[in-house]
């Protein structure tokens, strides 16, 4: 129910980048947020990447598509 989609300016394309990443283990809360540009997405990945133990090797597989939007 909280999802928006995408909402490009209107009259211009915008390009949107998704992914969707799967883990084997919960992991500590996330701090920040990726509604918009994520500069820190290395590091974001990196801590999904690492469970609630601290054990590495927590994502088992990941997608990622580019869409060109446009109102």
């Amino acid at each position: 129910s909280d999802y928006v989609g995408p909402y490009p300016p209107p009259g211009e394309s915008h390009i949107y980048e998704i992914y969707v990443i799967a883990v084997k283990n919960p992991v500590e809360s996330m701090k920040g947020a990726v509604n918009g540009q994520c500069l820190k997405f290395p590091e974001f990945v990196q801590a999904l990447d690492t469970d609630v133990d601290g054990n590495t090797g927590n994502i088992v597989g990941a997608a990622h598509i580019i869409g060109s939007y446009k109102e």
